[in-house]
């Protein structure tokens, strides 16, 4: 075949002759979104990070900006539990019960130990260097994160001496006490206990009855006639430590004293006092309250401990609940010491407020997460800004707080949450000029980041007057531009737009096809309904004319194909403002391009074939593809159908160029169906100033779908897609001489239009996913690159199609996620992995790879944990008794507890400086004997522990002054571990 194709294309220019196979070196550069499903969060507001553990075995940790650094374990395994203990270590459980230790300073693996049975649940506390770990047998035990061994410290199952005659139930829940770390409360299935670690005796329990006639959560009036314990979920402390929240499987919520264990108000999402029996309680029916059960609980407060709202995940039982999370504000809390039970009890019966905080309705939220500020005591979930909630369909979505609104802008999160927040649909890119693309960025705001911790590396930036811009489009209807290379850059902004506005409903609005043409900045989104909005950037101006207002305020909706949506918008600053709606009801969108020179194409699942100039805007052109004709005589007018029936379009691009056997150049649409057809069309202007389609025929390209169709200049070696200075010139007949790739899963060829196939090549090996020409102007050449479903690159020279090069990708892809990979001009190659995540390469490159890139310090040193709270002065002077952190270190690390390595490489400093001190205290008395001088000794080491002290502030002052530079952030942790080490520091 290449052979052939060689003897064919004598006259040809070889447009790929200065490549050879060692030209060809791949740069591993960046990776996008997530490395599996999620399955564990943790976050540490004093250092600012957030730690995100998935269904793999790998842990992404995120800061400010672009910060991110992505641990892995040894196993693929899933991981289920994640803390970050004391600021600085990373502690991860896996499915199959082993404990991993990381750093976050030196980002080294520390630890690794097996727990004995199966983990059902943990606990850790900021101050602490404990990690309490809850087994499924009911036990407990406590795990040394310092020193990476088990503590001999247990706790055997507390429900069995609680509840004698109950059976074996797991560790649902844990939580240490806010203010007194003695005191662990723990949640069985059938009660909750709290317990003192230090006198290790049960202070209560808590047993949750209703009796018959009491309804409970349930709503079944058969089970309401009878007595039942409804099991635990979950238990937890106020904020401040005064109260105890259960939650249960039947709906219910208990309150109670967190001192003596009295019950103050059961009560569910919509009703009180559900644990006392009623006389006539109403049947409600009993549909949807296991899949509606509570998932999870959490209580928070604001800067004040004492003001609190609990957060509710589910329990929404009654028919016909909206799907979401409840907040329950409830305020300042009574003071405890003069506020009776009663009194107690009816202030958790009227919260001052109640909301409700939507989330998408097709899932529920499995697990959520607050994001204090700064302060991580007082359970986690003090004076949070925002919230993040796991879905059931492995989505993320963010709600601020307390207004629990949903953040649509991604910009204050990492980019890769836009991968989850919620799933991307589609992929797209487009070239910018440099320039344009600062001024559109400029347009979008520095939003403050959720995320405050680590400090990004500094990287190499590489220079292109091109910067690629990459549109995703999202299920909730969001469209998200970003520059292709933002794993590289430091400036994390995004521009983002909802299309709900545009098209005036807020459901059904998932984006199916983005085609941007970035020299008009003109932006087509196809949604899942067939709609397709056109956009353009400019200045957001709301208000037109007295006439434009009058129009925006009639009752009545655009009719028509297309609609003029101008005035949809409530954007006051410059950016994407949507201009026309186009509905023609053939359904959902199978292909899209936005051309550069006005005109848009659109491809339908039914076939359709839609042309649209944007100018009027007007449809010029709208047919069947079964509909499909060619004149073939003039003379006997006949014409003769070209399409077939259930083809339809798969790919389409404009293109400027010479027809085979023309002296001139055409506006050439070109598209590749399903059928693995080639339909060629002309774009030809009418007296009136529009301009119509002619239609010239159709070729076998394939006897696979189309995956791409790519117009090349076979002269110069550049895209010849249509671009405004080509269309410009057609009136002085302009001669481009052009063809188009087609590339599909088992075939790519290259046509001079209509028909001349001037190349083809078979692939027998992996089918291609997808495929696209780079461009490599240092050398002038041109190349076909193909992504291959197997993982591979394959290199083309053009136009004989003679296979270059073929090498591997960097990393594993999914056969089915692979075929979304985009080919850029300028040798990038976004290659999406899987549902939720993409890399970033490039063919031009030297080799590097993702270990020779500078990673982003995560630790901060200056960042101090705050001291943990304790009791009020009042309780202390009344005598309360409480243990200090250091009497619950004494009782669980017991008295050989090994010393930590910190306290170990310590004392080797002090022992080294004192012998440093000891040798120069006695080279100084040698010399002065030697030379007859009566000096004391005492004095010789004084001036030596002198001259030390110095040399040692001098180092440090000099250290600090190094250490101030952004670029050696990342050796901070070694120059320290030195200080130490040799200074004991």
């Amino acid at each position: 075949m290449s052979m052939f194709n060689r003897i064919k294309n004598i006259g040809e220019i070889d447009l790929s002759e200065a490549l050879v196979p060692g030209f060809f070196r791949t740069d591993d550069l960046a990776r996008y979104g997530f490395r599996g499903g999620l399955s564990a969060f943790a976050f540490d507001p004093a250092q600012g990070l957030f730690a995100v553990g998935t269904n793999n075995g790998y842990v992404h940790i995120f800061g400010q900006k672009n910060v991110e650094f992505v641990y892995s374990l040894d196993q693929n395994l899933e991981i289920i539990h994640l803390a970050i203990v004391k600021s600085i270590y990373l502690t991860i459980i896996d499915i199959s019960n082993t404990i991993t230790v990381f750093s976050l300073d030196t980002k080294a693996r520390l630890y690794t130990s097996m727990i004995p049975g199966r983990v059902s649940s943990i606990a850790s506390d900021p101050a602490m260097e404990w990690l309490f770990i809850g087994t499924e047998a009911g036990q407990i035990s406590v795990y040394d994160v310092d020193r990476g061994v088990m503590s001999p410290y247990h706790i055997a199952s507390l429900q069995r001496s609680f509840l004698q005659k109950s059976k074996a139930s797991p560790v649902v829940s844990l939580q240490l006490h806010p203010r007194d770390p003695s005191k662990l409360l723990v949640c069985y299935t059938d009660c909750a206990i709290v317990f003192n670690i230090v006198t290790q005796e049960i202070v209560f329990g808590l047993k949750y009855e209703l009796p018959s006639g009491a309804p409970g959560g349930d709503l079944n009036p058969i089970v309401i006639q009878q007595y039942r314990l409804p099991p635990f979920l979950q238990a937890l402390w106020h904020p401040h430590g005064h109260h105890i929240l259960t939650s249960h499987l039947d709906g219910s919520l208990v309150f109670w004293d967190g001192t003596e264990g009295v019950l103050l108000q059961a009560r569910t999402l919509t009703d009180v006092d559900v644990n006392i029996p009623r006389r006539n309680t109403p049947g409600v029916g009993v549909t949807g309250v296991d899949n509606n059960k509570i998932t999870k609980v959490g209580w928070v407060c604001t800067q004040n401990p004492e003001e609190t709202a609990i957060i509710v995940a589910g329990g929404h039982s009654f028919e016909g609940a909206m799907q979401g999370v409840t907040m329950l504000d409830f305020g300042v809390t009574p003071v405890v010491a003069i506020t009776s039970y009663q009194n107690m009890g009816k202030f958790y019966a009227s919260p001052r407020r109640q909301r409700v905080f939507p989330t998408p309705q097709d899932s529920f939220v499995v697990d959520f997460i607050p994001l204090p500020r700064a302060n991580p005591f007082y359970g986690g979930g003090c004076d949070p800004n925002a919230i993040v909630f796991q879905l059931s369909s492995g989505e993320l979505t963010t709600l601020s707080y307390p207004d629990g609104l949903p953040i649509n802008s991604i910009a204050g999160l990492p980019s890769a949450f836009a991968w989850v927040e919620p799933f991307i649909c589609t992929l797209s890119v487009a070239s910018v000029p440099h320039n344009q693309w600062l001024g559109m960025m400029s347009s979008v705001p520095v939003a403050e980041p959720f995320f405050i911790g680590g400090a990004p590396a500094r990287r190499h930036l590489r220079k292109f007057d091109m910067r690629n811009a990459l549109c995703t489009g999202h299920l909730d209807g969001s469209v998200r531009i970003w520059d292709a290379s933002h794993g590289e850059l430091d400036d994390s902004r995004v521009i983002e737009i909802q299309v709900s506005e545009a098209v005036n409903r807020h459901d059904q609005n998932k984006v199916d096809k983005i085609s941007f043409a970035p020299t008009p900045a003109e932006l087509a989104v196809a949604l899942e309904t067939g709609d397709v909005i056109l956009y353009r950037f400019g200045t957001g101006k709301r208000l037109g004319s007295l006439e434009d207002r009058m129009a925006q305020m009639k009752l009545k909706e655009p009719t028509g194909v297309v609609k003029d949506i101008r005035f949809r918008t409530k954007l006051l600053k410059d950016g994407f403002l949507p201009q026309s709606l186009v509905n023609t009801n053939n359904g959902p969108v199978s292909a899209l391009v936005n051309s550069e020179i006005g005109f848009v194409a659109i491809g339908y699942r039914n076939g359709n074939i839609t042309v649209l100039d944007q100018r009027g805007p007007a449809i010029i052109f709208s047919s069947p593809i079964a509909n499909l004709a060619v004149k073939k005589s003039k003379l006997l007018h006949k014409t003769y159908t070209t399409g077939s029936v259930g083809e339809y379009p798969t790919a389409m691009n404009f293109g400027i160029y010479m027809l085979d056997g023309e002296k001139f150049s055409s506006v050439v649409l070109s598209v590749g169906t399903s059928f693995g057809k080639l339909h060629t069309f002309r774009v030809i202007p009418l007296p009136t100033g529009a301009y119509t389609l002619e239609y010239l025929g159709v070729t076998e390209a394939s006897t696979s779908p189309i995956l791409e169709v790519i117009p090349l200049d076979t002269e110069r070696g550049v895209s010849a897609q249509a671009r405004m200075a080509e269309m410009n010139k057609l009136a002085q007949g302009i001669q481009i001489n052009g063809a188009v790739i087609t590339v599909s899963q088992s075939e790519i060829r290259l046509y001079r239009q209509p028909k001349e196939k001037v190349s083809s090549r078979s692939i027998s090996s992996s089918p291609l996913a997808t495929g696209g020409v780079c461009h490599l102007k240092q050398a002038g050449t041109t190349c076909l690159v193909t992504i291959t479903v197997a993982g591979e690159i394959v290199v083309y020279s053009l136009p004989n199609l003679v296979e270059i090069v073929s090498q591997r990708l960097p990393f594993a892809a999914s056969p089915d996620s692979i075929g979304d990979s985009i080919v850029m001009q300028n040798g990038d190659v976004l290659v999406r992995r899987n549902q939720l995540s993409a890399a970033l390469i490039n063919i031009w490159g030297r080799g590097i790879k993702q270990d020779d890139i500078y990673q982003d310090a995560l630790y901060d040193v200056m960042k101090p944990t705050p001291p943990r709270p304790t009791i009020s002065t009042m309780q202390w002077i009344k005598g309360t008794p409480i243990a200090t952190i250091d009497d619950v270190d004494s009782i669980i690390g017991g008295p050989r507890r090994p010393k930590s390595k910190a306290t170990i490489d310590q004392e080797r400093a002090q022992r080294d400086q004192q012998s440093l001190i000891q040798r120069s205290a006695m080279q100084r008395t040698t010399t002065s004997a030697s030379t007859g001088s009566n000096v004391n000794p005492f004095n010789t080491i004084s001036r030596a522990l002198d001259s030390l002290e110095e040399s040692t502030n001098q180092y440090l002052t000099d250290l600090s002054d190094a250490m101030t530079d952004t670029q050696k952030s990342t050796q901070n942790s070694f120059l320290k571990s030195a200080i130490k080490s040799k200074f004991g520091f």
